[in-house]
């Protein structure tokens, strides 16, 4: 089994330093300003890399799919579908969030 691995140029594993990710998901509620505001935070916390999901709702749920419970006791009135579409990263955001990361020395994924 492989006791190391390399993500871009540091090697992850046994006998190297911890290599953090942080978590933006989709919080970045689908503002580009506050995508880039996460990657900030990202670095100012000191983390190695940022990870962002990618997805597109049409191809995660269908538009029928039933209201997930923990969302029915908000009462946001969407549907999960909705829900998803509304927070998706526009994939033209891609390129520039990652020279964003690169300018400020985090690597993006």
């Amino acid at each position: 089994m492989r006791k190391k691995v390399k993500i871009r140029d540091r090697e992850v594993g046994e006998g190297k330093p911890c290599f953090i990710i942080a978590e933006a998901g989709a919080n970045h509620d689908r503002k580009l300003g506050q995508a880039r505001e996460l990657i900030n935070v990202a670095v100012d916390a000191g983390a190695d890399a940022i990870k962002f999901q990618v997805y597109s709702a049409e191809t995660l749920y269908s538009q029928k799919t039933p209201q997930f419970s923990y969302l029915k006791e908000l009462d946001i009135g969407k549907s999960t579908y909705q829900i998803l579409r509304e927070n998706e990263l526009p994939r033209e955001w891609l390129g520039e969030l990652a020279k964003y990361c690169q300018n400020k020395g985090i690597i993006f994924l």
